[in-house]
C-alpha cells in the first residue's frame, strides 16, 4: 500500500483526524508507537467534557462513534511520502 491507497482503507474527514475502517484504535496507536509514530485520540465531543456534562444534548450518538473509533494521525508538511507509506502500511497491517 502506499499514500495513493490511502483513501480505500480510511475514511479521511477535512478536518484531518480519520476513522480507519476496521481498525481498534488503540492497537492502532500501539502499533505505530512501535515504530515511533506518534498518533493520539481525537478531541472528545464537547458535551462529553465535564464542564458541559448538564447542559442538553440533541443527538450526539454519531459523534460518540465517531470518538470512540477514530485516531488522529501524523499531519503536516514535513512529511516525506515514505513517511505516510510506512504509515499506510501499518494502517493495512491492523485493518486485516
Amino acid at each position: 500500500m502506499d499514500s495513493a491507497d490511502l483513501e480505500s482503507v480510511i475514511n479521511v474527514c477535512a478536518s484531518n483526524w480519520i476513522a480507519p475502517t476496521g481498525a481498534n484504535p488503540d492497537a492502532l496507536r500501539a502499533a505505530l508507537e512501535a515504530e515511533n509514530i506518534e498518533s493520539r485520540p481525537v478531541w472528545t465531543p464537547l458535551y462529553m467534557q465535564p464542564l458541559l456534562a448538564d447542559c442538553e444534548t440533541i443527538g450526539g450518538q454519531f459523534a460518540e462513534t465517531r470518538y470512540a473509533g477514530s485516531l488522529c494521525l501524523p499531519l503536516g508538511s514535513n512529511l516525506l511520502p515514505e513517511n505516510i507509506d510506512q504509515v499506510c502500511a501499518i494502517i493495512r497491517a491492523q485493518v486485516r
